[in-house]
């Protein structure tokens, strides 16, 4: 077996004894040897205390002090085995990822450890970015899962950014929770991070959904790269982190702690790690090494699926085809038409095709839409509607989750259930969102429908009560779709839950389905997805 020992120091470690190196990216470096931390050193003839200044850090085992944790009432609900693996991995170390999928637990892994932290007095305050319409969720779930009285973390002690407090108020709590537009968006809300930041002596800070940290070039990136360097811990949390290729993990590493890719910046990151092609040899095409991206993975990071740890009923996917009927199909094609006649004639005069707008409307026009102007659309045909319509009819009393892509999609099946079903349907999109807490409150205890548009409610979400879901548009964002199943897929889920996905037949549907269930790491993203779209439908 061999023990792995951090070097923080670009120094040779040869001339402290070091029996073998590891070759390649990282700064980790192993001894062949089988005994704890003390007798690695003893081995060497250096003590804990000088392997410490000489820029080392070894990683004794605290599962005793996890194990116990468990034994105080310091957490209200108990852990799941898994979420006790994570802990243990993760060791207590200052920086490690937590990539568990959507509804393992991660939120709890994380808040245990830092409280665990907090009990050892290695921290005393908590920092959480996490996606706008999480935060409050955080703050909900902190109280749910953690006794906060015991560790001192009443609520007049929580900062939530534009829900809680006001600006000058902050430097007097010790947890923070904001958002990631904010820190970059708004010069108040930094301000006050900064200000909080400098009353603190040791942070615990999470990054929730941490595969919104893409870029290593994008400005939002650079800000929290920023602010972890005033951190004493971190931990990532996301159920999918690596969204569109393995070139996604960079930024997400990188952030964690600048040593793990030590020697290669993004350009030499991707001669190492990325095959690159297409128009300029800018877009990822392949991945070569990935054994070494793996073991980082592995040594970094936490990584669990729910098939792998819960005994969760199984997901039903089921594919309904709508064949338009003739008068719709004449509709169709003649906005189809139209579309190729926009499309072509920006291209003939040589200008820059907006390539999502485009696409847009393609999608749009599968499900009987077509935009007039930014808050008006014409109807051409209610066919998927109808469909949508007659499926709730065969399903009983199940609640229904009906999930949309554009507002003008919820807008038509809110005002065809209201008619079929008055008092029974509730809608949310991106202009109530935030009454979303209370709308989902109410579907539950009370409405039968909820018609929901995918940005406002696919991410920090918990509606296992519900079985039925249909997706009435989908995206070309994998992400995105594998967070909407695991709304209701999750820990808590009693039924087999069965996915409707409606489909348009030979429409933007049928390739968006195809893109999806390809399952390929480069072509199901937004940007990619769209051009293909273009390339299929109107040349």
């Amino acid at each position: 077996m061999k023990t792995w020992i951090e070097l923080n120091t670009n120094k040779h470690p040869q001339q402290y004894g070091f029996k073998y190196i590891r070759r390649g990216p990282g700064t980790h470096y192993v001894l062949n040897t089988e005994h704890n931390r003390n007798t690695c050193t003893k081995e060497l003839g250096i003590t804990p205390a000088q392997l410490s200044e000489k820029g080392y850090s070894g990683h004794k085992d605290n599962s005793d002090i996890i194990d116990a944790y468990y034994t105080k009432n310091l957490t209200k609900f108990p852990a799941f085995d898994h979420q006790k693996a994570a802990l243990k991995k993760a060791n207590l170390r200052k920086f490690f990822a937590f990539f568990m999928e959507q509804g393992t637990g991660k939120t709890k892994t994380a808040l245990d450890e830092f409280a665990i932290l907090k009990e050892l007095g290695r921290v005393d305050s908590l920092l959480i970015i996490c996606p706008n319409i999480a935060r409050m969720v955080w703050y909900e779930q902190m109280f749910l899962h953690l006794d906060t009285s015991l560790l001192g973390l009443n609520s007049d002690k929580v900062f939530v950014n534009k829900e809680t407090g006001k600006y000058n108020d902050v430097t007097e709590c010790k947890v923070f929770i904001t958002n990631y537009e904010s820190i970059l968006q708004s010069r108040k809300a930094r301000k006050a991070l900064d200000q909080w930041i400098i009353h603190q002596d040791a942070i615990y800070m999470i990054t929730d959904e941490s595969h919104s940290v893409k870029s290593i070039k994008a400005k939002q990136t650079k800000e929290c790269i920023e602010i972890r360097e005033e951190v004493e811990y971190i931990r990532e949390l996301s159920g999918t982190p690596i969204g569109n290729s393995n070139e996604d993990l960079f930024s997400q590493f990188h952030l964690l702690s600048k040593t793990i890719w030590q020697g290669l910046n993004y350009f030499t990151f991707t001669d190492r790690y990325l095959k690159m092609g297409g128009f300029g040899g800018h877009s990822v095409i392949g991945h070569q090494n990935e054994d070494e991206i793996q073991e980082i993975m592995n040594m970094h990071s936490y990584i669990v699926k729910k098939e792998d740890c819960l005994d969760l009923p199984d997901k039903i996917r089921v594919r309904i085809p709508i064949h338009l009927s003739k008068k719709a199909t004449k509709s169709y094609t003649t906005a189809l038409e139209e579309v190729k006649k926009q499309y072509t004639q920006i291209k003939n005069n040589q200008k820059e095709v907006n390539t999502l707008a485009i696409s847009t409307k393609l999608r749009q026009l599968a499900s009987g839409l077509l935009k007039t102007s930014d808050t008006t659309y014409d109807i051409l045909f209610e066919d998927k509607v109808d469909a949508t319509s007659n499926l709730i009819k065969t399903m009983g009393k199940n609640k229904v989750l009906i999930w949309c892509e554009y507002r003008a999609e919820i807008t038509e099946i809110y005002k065809r259930l209201e008619a079929e079903f008055p008092g029974e349907t509730l809608y949310m999109h991106g202009g109530n969102s935030n009454k979303r807490n209370e709308i989902l409150h109410e579907f539950e205890h009370s409405k039968r429908f909820l018609v929901v548009q995918a940005r406002t409610a696919s991410t920090a979400v918990t509606m296992n009560f519900v079985h039925t879901v249909i997706n009435f548009s989908n995206s070309f964002n994998s992400i995105e779709t594998s967070q909407k199943e695991d709304r209701c897929h999750r820990i808590g889920q009693k039924h087999n839950v069965t996915y409707y996905n409606m489909v348009t037949v030979n429409s933007a549907d049928e390739n968006v389905m195809k893109s999806l269930e390809s399952k390929t790491k480069f072509s199901n993203n937004q940007l990619n997805g769209a051009q293909q779209l273009i390339n299929d439908m109107l040349k």
